[in-house]
């Protein structure tokens, strides 16, 4: 009979005691999730305020820039008219040396011009009916490569058909030159004494020079389809390629809790699940981890520490060499620093940047 009080005593201090462990509990979850919101506001006025000052900066910058840009232009400007100073002062020199060689040189070439013109009339006109057959199978191609555009091409094809047509347009410019190049010695030479000669040679040049650039204009139509063909194609894939990257980089707590689990230096991972936002946090040596995933993300790393006038004038010289925010907390004394990130941040780039924020507290 006298064990009885003494069962009914015991039961009843246990759930005392586990009562008081609930409420002690509770208050903690309490405070930590006040210190949550505390610092979530700190870092979003932090975050508006590096916001104004990189917009000063960029402003600052843009200011350099264009001084930059306007000594670059007036740098340019004066080395193009020393050089062309230079040149001047010796294409004179030059003259001066070489003009009564030079008289005499080019009345020679006049005179065997001259006499050359009656020769060379017969041979550049049968050149010339080449030519033009040339161009007008080149057309015809050109009509076909048109017709395979318009049922759509390949990667592959596209870049064949810039091939060629880079190709065509240099035979295209070469025979241009080498005809002006011919007009150019027939007009040094004088008009042809044959009157009927002399109409056949310039409207076998004016049909030629008309096909020309009939066909350099079809051309140029061409290339410019196919490089928006290419240029679309590129745009898809790199748009493909950089949806995928962005799908793959998607952070949640599931997996920086299951990648912290993986690094065998971090102990006590786990995830603390709140209304606003849940937080991963664990252990590394006497360093704290919290990341938190919050409308802005961001991470603490919280160290043990006594709250001193020396840590306070750490705490002040840190805030102003490094970007991120330190501060004390007195209610869990502890030294906090944080910094936030972007939620597209992999597991792999959020703990190394963690990782290099840690140094700055251990160098102190």
């Amino acid at each position: 009979m006298k064990e009885e009080p003494n069962n009914m005593f015991l039961t009843s201090e246990l759930l005392q005691r586990m009562n008081q462990i609930y409420e002690d509990r509770e208050k903690e979850y309490d405070q930590l999730n006040t210190q949550y919101q505390q610092r979530e506001e700190s870092l979003e006025k932090a975050m508006r305020s590096l916001e104004g000052q990189k917009q000063r900066q960029e402003a600052k910058e843009a200011q350099l820039n264009e001084l930059d840009e306007k000594l670059k232009q007036i740098k340019e400007s004066l080395t193009v008219q020393t050089e062309d100073l230079k040149r001047q002062e010796q294409d004179l020199a030059k003259r001066e040396e070489e003009h009564k060689t030079k008289i005499a040189e080019e009345y020679q070439k006049l005179q065997e011009n001259i006499a050359a013109a009656e020769a060379k009339k017969q041979i550049e006109l049968n050149e010339m009916r080449n030519q033009k057959l040339a161009l007008d199978r080149e057309r015809g191609e050109v009509r076909a490569m048109k017709m395979a555009l318009s049922f759509g091409v390949s990667e592959t094809d596209t870049a064949q058909l810039e091939e060629e047509l880079a190709k065509r347009k240099e035979q295209l410019e070469q025979t241009l030159a080498e005809n002006q190049t011919l007009r150019q010695q027939l007009e040094q030479a004088g008009e042809p004494q044959d009157e009927e000669a002399r109409k056949a040679h310039q409207a076998a040049i004016e049909a030629m020079e008309e096909e020309v650039k009939k066909l350099r204009n079809e051309k140029g139509e061409q290339l410019k389809k196919i490089l928006f063909l290419t240029s679309e194609l590129k745009k898809t894939q790199e748009s493909q390629s950089v949806q995928s990257e962005k799908t793959d980089e998607v952070l949640v707590p599931e997996r920086m809790e299951n990648y912290l689990k993986t690094q065998g230096d971090f102990s006590n991972v786990y995830i603390l699940h709140a209304d606003d936002g849940d937080i991963v946090t664990s252990l590394r040596g006497d360093v704290h981890f919290r990341f938190v995933f919050k409308k802005v993300p961001f991470f603490d790393l919280c160290v043990a520490r006594e709250e001193t006038e020396q840590l306070k004038n750490t705490i002040y010289r840190l805030n102003m060499r490094y970007n991120y925010k330190f501060c004390y907390d007195s209610d869990r004394s502890e030294a906090v620093l944080s910094c936030p990130f972007l939620p597209q941040t992999t597991c792999v780039e959020l703990l190394q940047e963690a990782m290099e924020a840690a140094q700055c507290i251990a160098a102190e």
